[in-house]
């Protein structure tokens, strides 16, 4: 879950809490362009697209920074890559959680004509 902290000198901060099952507690903390690049693949973009979002946006960030910091956040989990286009996964609310293996109910099933 993401949560947008108090900017600390002007720049912005946000913390990404993995509270996901299966993965390491913790907490990532963004500064900067990080924090713009990670809400810019919300949408989905290819790399050479966020990299020209992020310049249009002001920050002089190389190509080859953005490319470590994406395998980096891909290798965090921060990150899927779908294609050629990478999708953040962290979501601005806690999700619902669904039973993972939920007993049939006589109403799940449905007869098949055959």
């Amino acid at each position: 879950m993401m949560e947008e902290a108090e900017p600390e000198d002007g720049v912005d901060v946000l913390l990404v809490h993995d509270r996901r099952h299966g993965w390491p507690r913790r907490t990532h903390r963004l500064t900067g362009w990080q924090v713009q690049a990670l809400r810019r693949l919300e949408d989905g973009r290819t790399e050479p697209a966020l990299h020209r979002l992020l310049t249009g946006d002001g920050h002089d960030i190389p190509a080859e920074e953005l490319s470590g910091w994406i395998q980096q956040a891909q290798a965090m989990g921060l990150v899927f890559r779908d294609g050629r286009t990478y999708v953040s996964l962290p979501t601005w609310d806690v999700p619902d959680r669904i039973d993972p293996d939920p007993a049939p109910q006589s109403t799940d099933r449905q007869e098949v004509p055959g």
